[in-house]
């Protein structure tokens, strides 16, 4: 068997997806997400929601006419769940993140899935026991700051 970096080999064409519709979900709701809009990554999402914590997604079409390909992600900090047309290709928690898309792709139009789950850090209010302590911000990025790429 195969792994991912062995069958990227021979992949010599490059697809940039950078436009995605992203929506939000906090944990106890997963997964109906809400507050859906189209962005372009780069995304920070920590802007927008200072406060989050739980589950962003975004989702995008592919159209590629070929039976070999491979999606990487890098530069997202947290768990990630990718589907294709549905069908979960499992979670992966270390950056860069690879799939094998090939099995899960059809002829014409495809459905991309990115889940991130985040950490607590941004939701969980921090208390000390000095009232005059000033806590530390948090430090965690959301959502995806590097490239989405699929090879094929």
């Amino acid at each position: 068997v195969k792994s991912v970096k062995e069958k990227k080999n021979g992949l010599n064409k490059e697809l940039v997806l950078n436009e995605f519709d992203r929506s939000i979900c906090e944990s106890l709701n997963y997964p109906n997400f809400k507050d859906e809009k189209r962005v372009n990554i780069p995304d920070a999402v920590e802007v927008e929601y200072p406060k989050f914590g739980g589950f962003i997604k975004y989702t995008t079409k592919l159209n590629l006419n070929t039976n070999k390909a491979i999606l990487l992600i890098d530069d997202l900090l947290e768990g990630v769940e990718v589907f294709v047309n549905g069908e979960s290709l499992g979670i992966q928690i270390v950056p860069t993140y690879e799939y094998d898309l090939s099995a899960y792709l059809k002829q014409g139009e495809n459905t991309l899935d990115i889940i991130s789950a985040t950490t607590l850090e941004r939701f969980v209010e921090k208390k000390s026991h000095n009232p005059n302590a000033k806590l530390p911000e948090p430090t965690n990025l959301l959502g995806i700051k590097g490239r989405v790429k699929v090879l094929y």
